[in-house]
Parts: C-alpha cells; structure tokens; sequence
C-alpha cells in the first residue's frame, strides 16, 4: 500500500507541474533574464535606456518569482494530497510513504523512469 501511495502521490506531482506549467514559466524568467544581459552589452543604448530596460526586466522577474513560488506550493500541496488522505483514512502512516520517497533507491528510479517517459514523449510528440 505504501507504494501505491507514493506513487499516487508522483503522479499527482506530475500532473501538477505540467498543469500549473511550471517550466514553461521558468524558460520565460531565463529569456528575460537573457534579454536584460544582451541590452546592457548593446551599445546602440544610451544609459537612460539600458536602465529602464533593466528596470522593466527586474519588474517581471520578480512577478514571475511570486508566480512560481505560489505554483510551486500548489503543486507540493496537490502531492501531498493522497498522502494525507491514505493517513486520515487509516490506511498507512504519512512517515512510512515520506520514509519510502526519500530512500535513494526508490529516488533513482524514479528519476530513471520519469527520464525514460519525457524523451519517449519528445520522439513521439516532437515540439513545434
């Protein structure tokens, strides 16, 4: 039971991630972040400019931390779910699933396994 759980307990995380789209919104923060850098090596700007540039692009970082600060406690609360659930239930201790997810072995292939389903979904549904 215990490992249903815990892998009841990936899945949702999972499914959170990519539904809050977390990593999308990680890939703008380092275009921006990019974009700021290259501005402030362009010399075709005069300093008045590069700083509201730079301003601009501070402005969105932090908008776009807050955003994937509260996305990420949302999708660490979502995984958490069937683990609070199963132990109000009565139907295994929330310490032995946690005990269970923090042992290496089972973070290795885990891992291993989440590596192996993302690049077969890059082959079979290549991005645009």
């Amino acid at each position: 039971m215990i490992a249903v759980i815990a892998f009841l307990s990936i899945i949702s995380f999972i499914i959170a991630l990519w539904m809050f789209r977390i990593v999308p919104l990680s890939s703008k923060a380092i275009s921006i972040s990019q974009d700021a850098v290259s501005t402030l090596r362009d010399d075709s700007y005069n300093d008045i400019e590069r700083e509201k540039a730079v301003q601009h692009a501070s402005i969105m970082l932090l908008k776009i931390f807050f955003s994937i600060f509260y996305r990420t406690v949302l999708t660490f609360t979502i995984c958490l779910l069937p683990i609070w659930l199963a132990d109000w239930l009565g139907w295994v201790k929330s310490e032995e699933v946690t005990a269970f997810l923090f042992r290496v072995d089972v973070i290795l292939i885990t891992s291993l396994l989440l590596l192996i389903v993302y690049f077969a979904g890059k082959r079979l549904w290549p991005s645009k």
